[in-house]
């Protein structure tokens, strides 16, 4: 499950031709890992999509408002990274990116259950 739909990433990268949808669907996936690795939490639609066993993750349906904004904003950042040094190589550090932290700062507590 992606946090960000391929039209909504397009749309915020300001793309009008999908010549480049499955590049964008590969960041956003990428982008999604970038952040479930901050936050060391997989994240999952639903609870029917979570494995057996696993109790460590986010469950964005149930999430708050402002959390699910919070997840896809800082999805959309990264994605805006990725894709404009999608041919470069670039010393920035992720955690330097105030917006970016700042949209994730709310999920690095453990919540079991």
């Amino acid at each position: 499950m992606n946090i960000v739909s391929v039209p909504e990433a397009l749309d915020h990268l300001g793309i009008t031709c999908s010549n480049e949808s499955m590049l964008i669907e590969g960041f956003i996936s990428a982008a999604q890992g970038i952040i479930e690795q901050e936050i060391e939490r997989d994240i999952y639609q639903s609870v029917e999509d979570v494995p057996e066993g696993n109790t460590n993750v986010i469950i964005f349906n149930e999430l708050t408002p402002s959390k699910q904004a919070a997840l896809q904003v800082a999805t959309k950042l990264l994605l805006s990274s990725l894709y404009l040094y999608r041919e470069s190589t670039t010393d920035l550090k992720l955690s330097e990116n105030p917006a970016f932290k700042a949209c994730i700062s709310g999920f690095s507590g453990v919540y079991v259950g």
